[in-house]
Order: structure tokens, then C-alpha cells, then sequence
């Protein structure tokens, strides 16, 4: 079982590296343990983790790396790494069906193929880790 899974030890405000600490947000919640459905990183703003809000069922988050602990490094097999402008500056792990250039872009505007895509990888991602978590209702 191939999947790279966090916990949360601390919420920055905005999610973002050196911002100050808050108690709380509703779509992430300390002590709690994700899969990481994607992660970039960039000098500027460091690792980043994408994982499923836990107040909006289905949608994702991005959350800076010093808001977590790793509790499993293994990576997914669809991963694969992209050098979002070319430059080296800015990369990404995202799975293959997300590599489209204008992805996330078609995924927020609720197209249809993008939104089954998204479904289908982040459904895929928790079988092969083994969780009966249906993303879509919990």
C-alpha cells in the first residue's frame, strides 16, 4: 500500500509557512490523519500538503508541511513529479490524470471529465491504502 499519509500537529493561520498558530479551522483538524492526494514545493513557500477538507465532503485543501507529521512516506503509484514552469523553481508530485496543464482550473469551473477524474484518483488513492472512507460523504 503505496500512499503518503499526515497528521496534523498544529494549524498555521492560512495554512501558510510562517504564519502564526490558530486553534482551530473546520476543514483541518489536529490529530487527525489524511492522505496526501498531491504535494508541491516552492523556495518561497516551502512543502505543501494537498488533502480532503473535512468540512466540505470531496474538496481539497492545500496546507503548508510544518502543520503536519509524516505517518507514512510510501508514494502512490500514479504519482508522478512535474516542473510546473520549467524552471525547476516550483515542483509537484500529482497524480498521472492530473497532470494536465489546466487541471485544477477545469476541476474548480466543475467540468464534468475533470471533476470524475479528481473523484475517481482520490477513490483510488484510499483503496489502495485500504480506507473505507468515502470521501464524498464523510
Amino acid at each position: 500500500m503505496n500512499v503518503v499519509k499526515v497528521r496534523c500537529t498544529r494549524i498555521l493561520r492560512g495554512g501558510q509557512r510562517g504564519r502564526p498558530e490558530i486553534g482551530d479551522h473546520p476543514s483541518v483538524r489536529i490529530g487527525r490523519e489524511y492522505v496526501v492526494l498531491a504535494m508541491s514545493g516552492r523556495p518561497i513557500d516551502g512543502v505543501a500538503y494537498m488533502i480532503l477538507r473535512d468540512d466540505l465532503p470531496g474538496a481539497r485543501a492545500v496546507w503548508a508541511s510544518e502543520m503536519f507529521e509524516i505517518t507514512s512516506d510510501l508514494l502512490p503509484t500514479s504519482w508522478r513529479v512535474r516542473d510546473n514552469y520549467g524552471t525547476g523553481v516550483s515542483i509537484s508530485l500529482v497524480p498521472e490524470p492530473w497532470l494536465d496543464g489546466d487541471f485544477f482550473e477545469r476541476l474548480d469551473a466543475r467540468d464534468e471529465t475533470a471533476v470524475r477524474r479528481f473523484r475517481d484518483e482520490v477513490a483510488r488513492l484510499h483503496e489502495e491504502e485500504g480506507l473505507a472512507l468515502d470521501p464524498w460523504t464523510a
